[in-house]
């Protein structure tokens, strides 16, 4: 038989499979399923022509293609084929087919000290329900008060949410009990004297930049500074790094490459407003500004690589995501647009808030954007399509909003960080 045949073979048992589920018999662990097989010939004698008969499905075909068929099945047809007897609900139970239909599923991951041994069907479960209350909006609000003026930046991931302020602190939270950790603000520490305007942490290091034209590089897991960094004659209004990179925009207009340590690299001139918001990935640099140009550069060589105009006002934040190759922005017109990177057209052009479009976010197939209308909404970025819709869930502006699989957390000018729990009672603790 070829290769082409036992697909097709597959494929049609698969699909027979399917419709049999309907016929549940009534004895235990016999599950039937319609085959043709051919009747005996007999001229000699009148009788009906029964061209088919009902065999056992797990008797007639051997385990690995009953593997095979089970392993092809969705959500729903997994579940059914569990409740017609034990043997189905043993072979259904597999971590193999929840595993495959977890990882099948676009944007779900698993963070990487995953461990094999993992109950992949609890894992599918409870991320199944997570989504389904994205779908609904349904979250559970938190709010984290201890700021005395706005707040403009905020960052978390799975144990803590990092807040940079207009009262020149930076502080450190518990995630999940919003508790304050830690403080890092003057005269405690030799800290920023103006607006904390931006920050970015991983692992090892925070940058963090401020209203008095300086950038801090502080050691994460000590809380203390490794290195102060000038070369910005304005407030400084966005930090990334990677690893081997720190970047840095101003109201200068300018954008400067810095090498993790703090060594100047570079500057990139070219924008003819301030430039607010920057991403990083890799060589490549993605900035916005308040000229409504969106440029791209490399870090490595300082060329500009494109332009992107589309937006009738100052821009304000955007994301890239390079492996989509798809830009987020949004600015004073009060519109998102989402660009092909490639080819540096729009294709998606988003409209509901109704002023500013301060900040945004893009993880998991979302973006998550943030206005001085007060309101959170959600989009599909695929389609463009406005998913969730959470208005004056803050009292002022907001300046910042970033999302996770089960969370979005904002900031705003009501000295108060918001938390969205979608995930609230979910075994969570693997899914990335």
């Amino acid at each position: 038989m070829s290769s082409r045949d036992k697909k097709s073979l597959v494929a049609s048992l698969r699909c027979r499979f399917k419709r049999s589920l309907s016929f549940q018999s009534s004895r235990p662990c016999e599950p039937y399923l319609t085959l043709p097989v051919p009747a005996p010939i007999d001229e000699g004698i009148g009788l009906p022509d029964e061209n088919s008969s009902r065999v056992e499905l797990l008797r007639v075909l051997p385990t690995e293609i009953t593997l095979h068929i089970f392993s092809h099945l969705d959500r729903s047809t997994l579940l059914t084929a569990s409740t017609v007897c034990k043997q189905f609900n043993t072979l259904v139970n597999q971590n193999i087919y929840w595993k495959r239909l977890y990882l099948s599923q676009p944007f779900w991951r698993v963070k990487q000290n995953t461990p094999k041994s993992i109950d992949w069907k609890k894992l599918y479960i409870n991320r199944f329900e997570l989504e389904r209350r994205w779908k609904k909006g349904l979250a559970s609000p938190k709010y984290v008060r201890g700021h005395t003026d706005s707040v403009y930046c905020a960052q978390f991931d799975c144990e803590k949410i990092i807040s940079g302020s207009r009262d020149k602190s930076i502080n450190i939270w518990d995630l999940k009990t919003g508790h304050l950790i830690k403080s890092l603000a003057r005269p405690q520490h030799d800290s920023h004297t103006a607006s904390v305007l931006c920050l970015q942490f991983d692992d090892e290091i925070m940058v963090s930049g401020s209203s008095d034209y300086g950038i801090i590089i502080w050691d994460i897991q000590k809380f203390r500074i490794l290195r102060k960094l000038f070369g910005h004659t304005a407030g400084v209004l966005d930090v990334k790094h990677n690893s081997g990179t720190i970047v840095s925009c101003s109201k200068d207009t300018s954008i400067i490459v810095w090498s993790r340590k703090g060594d100047l690299i570079r500057r990139l001139m070219g924008h003819r407003g301030p430039v607010n918001a920057i991403q990083l990935a890799g060589e490549i640099v993605v900035s916005a500004s308040g000229d409504a140009v969106i440029k791209m550069w490399n870090t490595g060589t300082g060329e500009c690589l494109k332009e992107f105009h589309g937006h009738t006002r100052g821009l304000a934040c955007l994301q890239y995501d390079p492996v989509l190759g798809l830009i987020a922005s949004g600015g004073n017109d009060q519109t998102l647009r989402i660009w092909d990177s490639k080819t540096g057209q729009a294709t998606h052009l988003l409209e509901s808030h109704r002023q500013l479009v301060r900040t945004l976010h893009m993880s998991n197939g979302r973006i998550v954007s943030a206005s001085y209308d007060q309101s959170i909404k959600v989009w599909d970025y695929t389609t463009g399509r406005l998913e969730l819709d959470f208005p004056k869930w803050h009292n002022s502006w907001i300046f910042s909003v970033q999302s996770s699989a089960d969370r979005i957390v904002s900031a705003s000018q009501d000295h108060s960080i918001l938390v969205l729990n979608f995930g609230e009672g979910l075994d969570l603790g693997y899914i990335d």
